[in-house]
């Protein structure tokens, strides 16, 4: 990155889970307005990947749903994102107001891959169900769960999704981290301002 006067020219790394990625789009317009010089470079990647790729130089930032620990590395605490159970049209709980986790240990899901040994969904840990098959995009999960008959936890911010009911889910929201090294090299902390972005983004949604 180059920093000329108060223009930065060049990319800002980002790294992100499948949920980091939806918390971060809504950032990405205000953070090329900011600084219209300054490309963000936005990759999906495995949680377990990312104390690496920050250490590497890889990437300056990351947004993910399990904490991220090392004595180099600074983990900030963004916001939560509540979940919400997918149905399609002619399942029996397409009706249904809300309901919580216990009552669908029979029921199939497609979920994605667990992130560091936890549901990647935001399903909680100790309540057991079926997963039928493993996809992580939310949105072809959706779509394949439509047409499979099968049942899918996805942001709430994602639906409504076609052919399929929203029903609440009485799980807890799901936490959001930014991680980023501790000791910056670059003259502009990049993380910063994405982190910033994004920060700046909830306020506006909230």
């Amino acid at each position: 990155v180059e920093a000329t006067g108060e223009v930065l020219i060049g990319s800002a790394r980002v790294g992100v889970s499948v949920r980091g990625q939806i918390l971060v789009s809504g950032a990405l317009a205000r953070l090329r307005r900011d600084h219209p010089r300054l490309v963000p470079r936005v990759r999906v990647v495995e949680p377990a990947q990312v104390p690496t790729l920050l250490r590497q130089g890889a990437l300056d930032v990351a947004f993910v749903p399990v904490p991220i620990s090392g004595d180099d590395l600074e983990l900030l605490a963004l916001t939560a994102m509540q979940s919400v159970l997918l149905c399609p049209a002619e399942h029996p709980l397409a009706d249904a107001v809300a309901v919580g986790p216990e009552a669908l240990a029979e029921a199939a899901f497609v979920a994605p891959a667990p992130l560091l040994g936890v549901p990647g969904d935001g399903w909680p840990p100790g309540v057991a169900r079926r997963v039928a098959l493993y996809l992580d995009d939310p949105v072809h999960a959706a779509a394949l769960a439509a047409e499979e008959g099968l049942l899918v936890v996805v942001p709430a911010a994602l639906a409504p999704l076609p052919g399929m009911a929203v029903v609440d889910l009485a799980i807890p929201a799901t936490p959001m981290h930014a991680v980023r090294r501790v000791a910056v090299s670059q003259s502009q902390d990049l993380a910063g301002l994405v982190i910033d972005a994004v920060e700046g983004a909830l306020r506006l949604d909230a």
